[in-house]
């Protein structure tokens, strides 16, 4: 096996509202559900829906320049 070194830059990861034609953003209530994978609620700063996800949003991220 060799060893392989990959350059990675780091981002910022958002999540926009569904909502039809809401601009907003999902942000974490800070509400987490004990279930597994748990479940992590978030609610639109324009219009107020709520939604849960997987991963807590904004949030960082690294991606390979390779991709």
């Amino acid at each position: 096996m060799a060893e392989r070194v990959v350059e990675v830059i780091t981002v910022q990861v958002h999540q926009d509202c569904d909502i039809g034609s809401c601009e907003g953003e999902m942000l974490s209530t800070y509400i987490s559900y004990p279930i597994s994978p748990p479940l992590h609620e978030h609610a639109c700063n324009i219009c107020g829906t709520k939604q849960n996800f997987r991963k807590t949003y904004p949030h960082i991220d690294y991606r390979s320049k390779e991709q």
